[in-house]
């Protein structure tokens, strides 16, 4: 049993149910009679034999359930933690640029890729690349990808079933039904995201979206005032 118990904290699931079967013909070839044979040649024998082995498997499947649970419970607090770090990072920052530098520097740090934001213009509704570093050009194809996400309100490109030949990943802006524009990002080496990587992602694109719009909020502002003010002189 200590044996099962050891590898259903770090291996599979197939591989411990192998061993509770195997631990259980063994158990059967050295202590049930007739000894040192498979054979089982009393009913009770077989019923203890059974009982071993559904017990041997109980304790395995309880056991991997257990560090399954631990081992979410452990990303998400990492995720929670990263997020909130995030979050605070983009309360202290002002300007669409040093907001463009902080998620470029998160997605290097957490996934081994660059980005770049590229904002819709609020009359036009073109979008415009903002990229302080200038680590991420865009080809034809890039651009095609964002107009399309930022028409759309859904994710294209690079590990998607939509547009999936270009090199770079597009995530949509929004808040609620309102587009800002694109999340571009790029993975710097040949990868595959795992389900943790995508949902810290998308996480990530919204909280940079919510930051995106009070940035662009704290610009019409100042434009407004601006007016305000321009009008006063004229007056």
């Amino acid at each position: 049993l200590l044996t099962i118990l050891l590898l259903a904290f770090r291996s599979s699931f197939s591989a411990m149910i192998t061993a509770a079967a195997l631990s259980a013909v063994i158990w059967n070839f050295f202590f049930i009679p007739p000894r040192f044979t498979f054979s089982i040649s009393k009913p009770e024998d077989f019923m203890m034999f059974a009982a071993y082995f559904i017990v041997a498997t109980i304790t395995g499947v309880l056991t991997a359930r257990s560090t399954q649970q631990d081992k979410l419970l452990r990303q998400r607090e990492l995720r929670t933690q990263v997020l909130f770090d995030f979050v605070r990072a983009l309360v202290e920052l002002e300007g669409m640029e040093n907001l463009e530098s902080e998620v470029d520097r998160r997605t290097q740090r957490l996934f081994q890729a660059r980005s770049c934001l590229l904002v819709a213009d609020g009359k036009t509704r073109k979008l415009g690349k903002i990229d302080r570093t200038g680590a991420v050009e865009l080809d034809m194809n890039d651009w095609a990808v964002a107009a399309w996400v930022y028409e759309n309100g859904r994710p294209a490109g690079w590990s998607t079933e939509t547009l999936s030949q270009v090199r770079s990943l597009c995530l949509p802006l929004q808040i609620a039904d309102q587009q800002l524009g694109v999340l571009l990002f790029r993975p710097i080496e040949s990868m595959q995201l795992s389900r943790e990587q995508n949902d810290l992602l998308s996480a990530i694109c919204h909280q940079t979206a919510v930051a995106v719009q009070r940035e662009i909020l704290q610009i019409q502002n100042r434009d407004l005032a601006f007016l305000e003010e321009s009008e006063k002189l004229h007056q």
